[in-house]
């Protein structure tokens, strides 16, 4: 009844307006026959209608509010990763090398392998070098590899790639305060890796595992390698060197100009480490590699080890050639067949024992040699 009332009224409001209209377009009120006007249902149906209408245009406009903010949220993304991907450039990296370190040995590995050789600068390092006070200003812990990362690429600071070159190394350290060292082999190869990675996420070809229990076992070869073979802990001169030093470094008063030593007791118990170390590796050795079917950074830790090992052992203890391989099949296969096939590695190899055959012939092996006369102690193995 009131909604008759006010369609009578002609009030001009929702009823009107809502209203069909009729043939000649005026409103079909309700003076018209009543089999012609609307029903109440009717009515409520078009304000329905018209409100489902609205929701829409609401949702519509709310749906656009949020693309557009998932469209910035995309975008920062984006640029936050464009920005990661100029800071990996290899362009600001500075690495120190020395071609007769093992250790240096398996980032050259990683480079050879990955072909990011032409990425990187190299600055080689000499040892009176290595233990001078500017390159302690690169690196506390006096040993190579070393690494520093500048602000911007060399190509902005090549004068100092430059005064590196040209031997100027006081000036050159001075020059490089605004960069950031790394030390530690194991830290360079897994930040060169990461940077690699970063640059290139969808590459197949990947030296960290992803699962978890294989990325520990990997940093568990690694740091079984460098804690109990490869790397001196502590920075004093004298006798404080590594396990495998007992295969090079002379015994006290063999030479004048070295600034540490190894004295014969300590070279026995030293060498006995060598083997225990070489069955420890056989066990970690999941097989065909150090992870299983892939490669890793611990195989490319080891390798250059063991490459020391097949040049040093028989030539300064009379290790048969067998004897680095004794009872150790995984080992065996592992260096012989599946990593000294790859060129790579190959070219590890042959510049390891180019610097070796060098050091040899400067006759510093023979004073270790003439240790090895005293039986007291056990040099060769099994």
């Amino acid at each position: 009844a009131g909604l008759t009332a006010r369609a009578r009224r002609g009030s001009g409001g929702a009823f009107r307006s809502l209203a069909p209209r009729g043939p000649a377009g005026s409103a079909l009120c309700c003076d018209q026959p009543a089999s012609l006007r609307p029903s109440e249902s009717y009515h409520r149906i078009l304000v329905m209608e018209s409100m489902r209408n609205v929701v829409i245009q609401v949702a519509a406009t709310v749906g656009a509010i949020a693309a557009g903010r998932s469209l910035l949220q995309l975008l920062f993304r984006y640029t936050a990763a464009q920005k990661q991907i100029r800071e990996a450039c290899f362009d600001r990296i500075l690495f120190f090398d020395r071609k007769s370190s093992n250790n240096s040995a398996r980032i050259r590995l990683w480079m050879y392998i990955t072909g990011l050789e032409k990425e990187l600068r190299c600055q080689s390092v000499s040892h009176d070098q290595q233990h001078s006070d500017a390159f302690r200003s690169i690196n506390p812990f006096e040993k190579v590899p070393a690494m520093i990362i500048f602000e911007q690429g060399l190509g902005a600071d090549s004068h100092v790639a430059a005064s590196f070159k040209a031997g100027d190394w006081d000036t050159s350290c001075a020059n490089a305060t605004n960069a950031r060292w790394l030390a530690e082999a194991a830290v360079i190869a897994e930040y060169l890796e990461d940077l690699r990675l970063l640059q290139n996420p969808a590459l197949d070809c990947k030296f960290i595992p992803s699962p978890p229990e294989l990325r520990a076992h990997m940093n568990l070869v690694i740091r079984c390698h460098d804690l109990y073979l490869a790397s001196p802990n502590c920075t004093q001169p004298g006798p404080f060197t590594h396990t495998q030093a007992c295969m090079y470094v002379p015994p006290p008063g063999a030479c004048a100009s070295a600034s540490r030593w190894v004295e014969r007791s300590v070279r026995a118990a030293k060498l006995a480490e060598c083997w225990k170390q070489l069955d420890n590796l056989e066990n970690l050795l999941l097989g065909p590699f150090f992870c299983g079917a892939m490669m890793s950074l611990a195989d490319f830790a080891v390798f250059p080890t063991i490459v020391f090992m097949e040049f040093y052992m028989p030539r300064v203890f009379a290790w048969s050639e067998s004897a680095l391989f004794h009872d150790r099949p995984r080992l065996c296969a592992w260096y012989t067949v599946h990593m000294s096939s790859l060129p790579a590695a190959s070219r590890v190899r042959d510049e390891l024992v180019d610097s070796m055959l060098a050091k040899e012939a400067t006759g510093l092996l023979k004073a270790i040699i003439a240790e090895t006369k005293d039986e007291t102690y056990k040099w060769k193995y099994p």
